[in-house]
């Protein structure tokens, strides 16, 4: 083919039926001996087509190709160092594989099989190259080409009609049908040897015109089988009905008989009949009349009961306001979910419209992610559930004498995974390093290896006890452990030893000398130490030589390599850090000590006073130990020895844990304590920085899981719950927004920020996802905040009634204007200027000034701009003028109420309304007629004094409507709220609490992005109905009100 498909003019002819259609693909350069070939083919005989002659000029040269690759019978190419070169006969030998089409390589030059396109190599070449007679040489290509020709054909002619039905998606109007789909199927059937194959869409559409066929026929036949049975029917029905008339003609006899007695008896009846319908109208009226009343009573009934349950649900509310307050947002969303039709036990309950902001609210604020309860029981009892997590943070094994072992994964939520059957009377559990493996010991002795995976046992240890007759007591294992690579697990307790084994072969590695009183505590270091707390206070190091024996055995029989000494009371257990190389040790009546677990030297020491510690914690880092005494709780900088400076530091907490990167401490309360908050503090700044209520009573342990995002708690009230760590779920968290006076302004695409930095002080721009600083707006001082228009350009207030524009991209300062009000951007990449004697439309990249309009009156004090860019309106202190930017159109809108001032214009994207706010008080007008249509106000700013309107109504910080008109915000800064509304209806949709007044809608208009008071730019994704919001609370609703929560708050 030619590298550029241009036609010589020919028209391509429509070619006999009865030929063999065959289409030549070439390279420019072969033309001569392509046309020679050409009319070779025809005195053949044959129909051969080429782009030279037939392709029409200006068309589609690539769709007119494949059309005439389609309808060929066969496809010669000929091959030469410039065609297999060729892109387009690349393409061209391509569409042809695809279709399955016989394919003829003929050979002009020869080129090396390196370059030969695969769909050609495997085809028997015909060579012209050789010296042999060209006229031969086209009498075997023409008998080539004609072989099966009749097959061939038929290849192309059901390929085309395949095609055509493909294309109309399949319609059943252009399927085979009765012979032709009979003849199809036997063609595909007797496929010559040497003929190309069908294609796939070949099969496809005999096969799917025969499935079409076979319904038809079974659509006939239940067709005539019902016209059968009705026949039938009929039939009968015909002859009862004879039956019938000839009873009935008899009867008629008998009646007439019988008549004249009738109608003596029917001028009875008749005049009983009368006395009877007016007793029945009579009946009738009273009925009527207690219908009418029972209707009464059941829709005063009905009103009743949903004043009821409204009252119910406002108080349901008024409680999920309580425990939101206490930072319980899943208590709180269950008694919204209870409070909110269809997702209340009771389904008919009426709509609360004023809770629907709160549910958004406090969906907004959610992080509680799962909950489950793993006993019923509180206190003591459920606090005998021991949890255990995964290294891998994936899974829980919760444990117990009493429940045996019980497996969940830790995913999106919480999720049952399996009891493991005969594991009751667990005394300890240990998880090997990968996760995959649970040792569990039991008060028979014996020791069990799982699959967690499974849930099916791997091995079983012999029993290890020992009886003590005198006390009538049995000792057994209580605590075991795997090493690092899962393969020894060592055993221990008191009374009864330290036993390793090759848990595998079930092989009893050693059998360790410990003191006399047992072991309270045995860990693996990553070395394949064996650490030992024993009862007589002493930490034993006991170190292993792995061999490549598959069998391990013990180094010098458990030679004891580090012993330390010194401690005094019962240990209060040991804590690793992350990479195992260091361990804290502390106990009641004892030091504290950091040790090097390789040497057994004493990196950190501290020495306590007579009470001891309680517990003590490593961070993974070793950077920070955490100690609890009898006194206090303290977070200790071991590099310095210091107590790190905690603000509002809880002294009383006794369950801890540290984020993976050693950053943060959650700390709750334990043991008697009646306090289930955890609290989450920053180690670097030394600041309170997340904290979650929920559980009944005080906390058994809690933990850092998925890499710190996420916190597992463990109460005594027999539940475990999953919460959300981090700060911004849906948008990046900006801690250096801290340094900001006020982040003043939001892209639309929420990816920069403008910074208003202070009375006099530059603005900035900055990256709102990497908090890096863009460039300063020199010049830009205290009056507004910086305004983002349309396009790359930034426009800041630099003096009274003195703007910029800035060009982000080249961070450069374009020009100045003067404006009374701040410049309104347009759509087009214009702006609208203000000054006191006319009204400017400039282009916002020149600053050239396209258009003026006269402005008649005092100053105004804010300007906006229709979309089309046909509008403006202008506010004023008692009122609105809008103005066509012809001039023909001027009319005046009053606004209702007492007005100080208009804050806020917008148009609706339609041009037909207008929403204006002043204060907290907005308002949508008609354009057309100035009619109030909806009012959105959280504060009553229409009565009281000018003080009281002062304190509630003149602190907006932001107003915005949505790009598709749907919704309006507008940000308070009295008291930190951002609402929404539906534009349309008025009602209020959404309240986001804790934003420091900055806030808009995303381009998209799907979501809202705002900074709020904790330095965190959000994206909170608003909801099209009610319905929807219902729909994603149930969805992330971690539970609901469980039978004692809905009896303590009048739920039922």
């Amino acid at each position: 083919m030619p590298e550029q498909p241009l036609g010589t003019g020919a028209t391509l002819a429509r070619h006999d039926a009865a030929k063999v259609s065959v289409f030549i693909s070439y390279s420019r350069t072969d033309l001569a001996f392509a046309l020679r070939l050409v009319d070779g083919l025809r005195a053949r005989g044959l129909a051969p087509k080429i782009d030279s002659r037939d392709l029409p000029t200006l068309e589609d040269w690539r769709r007119e190709l494949l059309g005439f690759i389609r309808s060929a019978d066969a496809v010669i190419f000929i091959v030469s160092a410039n065609s297999v070169a060729s892109p387009t006969c690349e393409w061209e030998i391509g569409q042809v594989a695809a279709l399955n089409k016989r394919l003829a390589p003929v050979v002009l030059e020869r080129v090396p099989d390196d370059r030969i396109p695969v769909e050609i190599a495997r085809i028997n070449y015909l060579f012209f190259d050789d010296g042999e007679d060209f006229d031969a040489a086209v009498d075997k290509l023409a008998a080539a080409l004609e072989t099966d020709i009749t097959w061939v054909k038929e290849h192309t002619r059901l390929g085309e009609m395949a095609r055509r039905w493909d294309e109309r998606k399949r319609s059943e109007v252009l399927a085979l049908r009765g012979h032709e789909l009979s003849e199809a199927e036997a063609w595909i059937s007797r496929r010559p040897r040497l003929a190309p194959e069908p294609t796939a869409l070949h099969h496809a559409f005999v096969l799917q015109s025969r499935r079409q066929a076979q319904r038809r026929n079974v659509t006939v036949a239940v067709v005539s089988l019902a016209v059968a049975l009705v026949s039938s029917v009929l039939a009968g029905a015909a002859v009862l009905q004879w039956r019938r008339a000839v009873a009935n003609e008899a009867e008629a006899v008998t009646a007439q008989k019988a008549e004249a007695v009738q109608r003596q008896e029917a001028e009875a009846q008749r005049k009983l009949a009368v006395e009877q319908q007016r007793l029945a109208e009579a009946n009738e009226a009273r009925a009527r009349e207690q219908r009418a009343l029972a209707e009464a009573n059941e829709q005063r009934a009905s009103r009743e009961r949903d004043v009821a349950l409204r009252t119910q649900s406002r108080f349901m509310a008024d409680l999920a306001r309580q425990h939101t307050a206490r930072r319980d947002e899943g208590t709180a969303m269950a008694l919204l979910l209870e409070a909110m039709p269809g997702t209340s036990s009771k389904p008919d309950r009426p709509l609360v419209h004023e809770l629907v902001p709160q549910l958004f609210d406090t969906l907004a604020r959610l992080r509680e992610i799962s909950y489950v309860a793993i006993d019923q029981n509180q206190g003591d009892l459920a606090e005998s559930n021991n949890v255990l997590i995964g290294p891998d943070g994936a899974a829980i094994a919760v444990y117990s004498d009493k429940h045996g072992v019980r497996l969940w994964r830790i995913g999106d939520r919480l999720e049952f995974a399996a009891r493991l059957p005969g594991s009751d009377g667990a005394t300890h559990a240990a998880l090997s390093s990968d996760g995959a493996k649970l040792a569990t010991s039991h008060t028979s002795g014996e020791v069990v290896v799982w699959d967690v995976a499974g849930g099916h046992r791997l091995e079983s240890l012999p029993a290890n006890t020992e009886r003590d007759d005198t006390e009538d007591v049995t000792f057994h294992p209580t605590y075991v452990a795997f090493s690092p690579d899962g393969r020894l697990i060592a055993t221990a307790g008191h009374r009864v030893g330290v036993e390793v084994w090759d848990w595998k072969g079930r092989v009893k590695i050693a059998s360790l000398a410990v003191a006399k009183g047992g072991v309270d505590e045995a860990v693996f270091d990553g070395d394949d130490r064996l650490l030992l707390i024993t009862t007589g206070a002493q930490l034993q190091s006991w170190h292993f030589a792995r061999q490549r024996a598959p069998r391990l055995v013990l180094q010098d029989k458990g030679a004891l390599v580090a012993l330390v000494r010194g401690m005094t009371g019962e240990s209060g257990g040991m804590s690793f850090s992350a990479d195992r190389k260091r361990v804290v040790v502390c106990g009641y009546q004892s030091n504290v000590h950091v040790l090097d677990v390789a040497t057994g030297s004493i990196v950190w020491k501290r020495e306590t006073e007579a009470a001891g510690t309680n517990g003590c914690r490593l961070s993974p880092d070793s950077k920070y130990l955490y100690m609890h005494t009898r006194r206090n709780a303290e977070v200790i900088d071991i590099a310095s020895g210091v107590s790190v400076t905690i603000r509002d530091w809880d002294a009383g907490a006794e369950v801890v844990d540290f984020s993976p990167d050693s950053k943060r401490i959650a700390t709750a309360r334990g043991g008697g304590y009646r306090s289930s908050v955890v609290n989450v503090w920053d180690l670097e700044s030394g600041e309170k920085v997340d904290s979650f209520a929920g559980h009944d009573t005080s906390l058994v342990s809690i933990a850092f899981v998925r890499d710190g995002t996420s916190l597992l708690t463990h109460g005594k009230d027999g539940s475990i719950r999953l919460w959300d760590t981090s700060p911004a779920r849906e948008f990046p968290s900006l801690g250096w927004l801290e340094a900001m006076v006020a982040p003043a302004a939001i892209s639309p695409d929420g990816r920069m920020l403008a910074e208003y930095a202070g009375q006099d002080k530059p603005h900035e721009l900055m990256d709102a996802t990497s908090g890096r600083r863009l460039f300063r707006l020199d010049g830009a001082s205290r009056y507004f905040y910086p305004l983002f228009s349309g396009g790359p350009f930034v426009i800041a207030q630099e003096d009274r009634q003195k703007f910029a524009v800035w060009d982000v991209a080249s961070e450069r300062r374009l020009y100045g204007i003067d404006s009374v009000v701040q410049p309104v951007p347009l759509h087009d990449g214009k702006v609208l200027v203000v000054h006191k004697e006319n009204i400017s439309i400039v282009e916002l990249r020149t600053g050239q000034v396209v258009k003026t309009l006269p402005c008649k009156g005092s100053d105004p004090s804010i300007a906006a701009v229709s979309s089309d860019g046909q509008l403006i309106a202008l506010g004023y202190d008692d009122g609105i003028i809008i103005r066509s930017t012809d001039a023909r159109v001027e009319r005046r809108i009053e606004i209702e109420g007492r007005v100080y001032g208009i804050d806020a214009l917008a148009f609706a994207p339609d041009g037909k309304s207008l929403f204006h706010a002043s204060g907290a008080l907005t308002a949508r007008y008609e354009v057309e007629h100035g009619q109030r249509l909806a009012e959105y106000s959280p504060v009553d700013c229409r009565d009281g004094n000018r003080a009281d309107i002062e304190s509630e109504c003149d602190h907006l910080g932001a107003f915005d409507v949505s790009a598709d008109g749907k919704w309006l915000l507008a940000a308070t800064r009295h008291d930190n709220t951002v609402r929404v509304w539906s534009a349309d209806s008025g009602a209020q949709v959404a309240t986001l609490v804790g934003h420091n007044g900055t806030a808009r809608f995303s381009a998209d208009s799907q979501a809202l992005l705002t900074v709020g008071n904790g330095s965190v730019v959000k994206r909170t994704v608003l909801f099209p109905t009610v319905e929807a919001l219902l729909a994603q609370a149930q969805t992330k609703a971690p539970r609901r009100l469980d039978q004692r929560q809905r009896r303590a708050f009048f739920a039922d």
